[in-house]
């Protein structure tokens, strides 16, 4: 099964080079998010370091934590808009191109729905925040959230992805 997949992604990009500025696009932004969600992980590793936490630590470890499942949730979204990118752009019946359109399109706007409420789980979280690097983490967590909504809106609004059809 991974070698056909291999295969039907090598056939994509040779035979489809509109696809690959968007892919590429999508693959800085999910590094962007591995970094956020690292430093995330980080700062939860200092906190778990304590000999004894607080109250106050145990939320903000928490809080984090949500964070950084929202992040790598966010990540997966778009791995999977990727992998729906790839192998609509292999459908050559010009009948069942509008059908593999929907279906891109339709993962695309749960993404915006799905990142816009969890734009504002990180706006709420960021207002609870009690010290300055959990501020700055929930901030940049939040950024982040909203870059994606951005992003999968300016895909939806992109014709380069999708090749010319008559």
């Amino acid at each position: 099964m991974a070698r056909l997949l291999a295969i039907l992604t090598l056939a994509l990009f040779s035979a489809t080079s509109y696809a690959q500025d968007v892919l590429d696009e999508i693959a800085k932004h999910q590094e962007r998010i591995d970094r956020i969600a690292n430093d995330i992980s980080a700062s939860q590793r200092r906190i778990t370091a304590s000999a004894n936490t607080s109250p106050a630590q145990d939320r903000t470890y928490e809080q984090l934590n949500r964070v950084f499942y929202i992040l790598m949730a966010a990540k997966q979204e778009f791995y999977a808009l990727s992998q729906s990118l790839m192998l609509a752009a292999l459908v050559t019946d010009k009948k069942l191109i509008p059908l593999a359109r929907r279906i891109v399109e339709g993962r695309e706007d749960s993404m915006v729905g799905l990142f816009q409420i969890n734009t504002k789980f990180a706006e709420e979280t960021l207002a609870s925040a009690r010290d300055p690097e959990t501020s700055r983490l929930l901030l940049e967590a939040r950024d982040v959230l909203k870059a994606s909504t951005d992003l999968v809106i300016h895909l939806k609004t992109s014709k380069a992805k999708w090749p010319a059809t008559k």
